[in-house]
């Protein structure tokens, strides 16, 4: 997403005209009710998606308990009708980078050095959204995924990526696209030579 693209500022200006349902982010006072209600909305919307699997509550929180003092919740948001949760918009810090200099180790001390440095990067990713299937089509999801890449606006980033969405998937790709996205195709393969050879 390229945030000085006319595609991200009409989507963005159509975005200002209002809506029929409410965004929040996640609370962190209410932390394992909110992410609950995440989980519990991915599962049911990612079950024909071939990289996911339903996670169990304690899966889910694990994932997420790893960065909670990391955790920005203005990228973590929900969308609500009439106080219903019915959407959810998950957006994550590349930590790649800071993870390439801790050299992949997990220590007392890459993990200070993960909280110390962790809230400064450069770029960000989209990284699940979903809507309830009833209430697909209402601009819910656009909105939230605008929501988030706002918030990378007001971070500084110029630009901000989304993560894997399977090619099949045309109303994800429609979506992304529609606010500025682009799409691309890119596979890496690695492989490293084992034993004596």
């Amino acid at each position: 997403y390229e945030f000085a693209s006319e595609k991200y500022r009409t989507a963005k200006q159509r975005a200002s005209r209002g809506y029929n349902f409410t965004i929040r982010p996640l609370e962190k006072k209410h932390w394992e009710s909110d992410l609950e209600i995440f989980r519990q909305i991915i599962n049911e919307n990612f079950v024909n998606e071939w990289l996911w699997y339903s996670l169990s509550k304690a899966e889910f929180q694990d994932f997420f308990n790893m960065a909670k003092p990391l955790i920005d919740p203005q990228q973590m948001l929900l969308a609500e009708v009439e106080g219903q949760p019915v959407g959810v918009m998950v957006g994550f810090p590349n930590w790649g980078p800071l993870e390439r200099r801790l050299h992949g180790k997990a220590g007392n001390l890459e993990k200070l050095k993960f909280l110390l440095y962790g809230r400064r990067y450069d770029s960000a990713c989209l990284i699940m959204g979903a809507v309830k299937p009833d209430y697909r089509g209402r601009g819910i999801g656009p909105i939230l995924e605008l929501a988030v890449l706002q918030r990378y606006e007001q971070l500084g980033l110029k630009q901000a990526y989304g993560y894997t969405v399977d090619e099949s998937n045309l109303p994800s790709r429609k979506m992304n696209e529609a606010v500025g996205g682009v799409p691309r195709l890119l596979y890496h393969a690695y492989d490293k030579p084992v034993g004596n050879g």
